[in-house]
């Protein structure tokens, strides 16, 4: 999927995309929170309208939602994350992926919150937590596992 400028071509409006993450690593916690108290959508600045960008579509059964911002990488400690949740090869359990900013920390953990609206299957809530996140590649910084923490809502907006 292309990354999509916040409002997705839709004069600036904000599409229903709104997340807080926190990255554990040791004794340090990492913030990223791009919402009201996760009730509205992220905030942008309109001098600066390509500060926070979003990304989000449902690809078969799966729902992808990607949240960036790179102004405010120094001051969070990350600065983007990528949540893929999708069916595994039982149709009852849901797997999600996280990815978060230059680190690469990923892993596959289980999806502890999944709803789908009823008016309409393209909008819908993932929440993971203490999922373990690794990093698979050796790293200078000495950068090789959290724990990740994550709600996210969202509505379809580029497929």
């Amino acid at each position: 999927m292309s990354l999509a400028p916040l409002g997705c071509g839709s004069d600036f409006e904000p599409p229903l995309v709104a997340g807080k993450a926190v990255l554990t690593l040791g004794a340090k916690q990492l913030f990223l929170d791009t919402g009201n108290n996760g009730e509205t959508a992220v905030a942008f600045d309109e001098d600066n309208q390509r500060s926070w960008y979003t990304d989000c579509g449902v690809k078969g059964d799966g729902l992808e939602v990607m949240i960036l911002n790179d102004p405010i990488r120094e001051k969070k400690g990350f600065w983007g994350i990528t949540l893929r949740a999708s069916h595994a090869l039982d149709e009852d359990a849901w797997n999600v992926s996280a990815n978060l900013g230059d680190d690469v920390l990923s892993g596959v953990c289980q999806l502890n919150h999944k709803t789908t609206r009823d008016k309409d299957l393209y909008e819908g809530e993932l929440s993971v937590a203490a999922c373990i996140v690794k990093d698979p590649t050796p790293d200078p910084d000495g950068l090789q596992e959290g724990r990740f923490d994550a709600f996210v809502r969202a509505k379809r907006c580029v497929l």
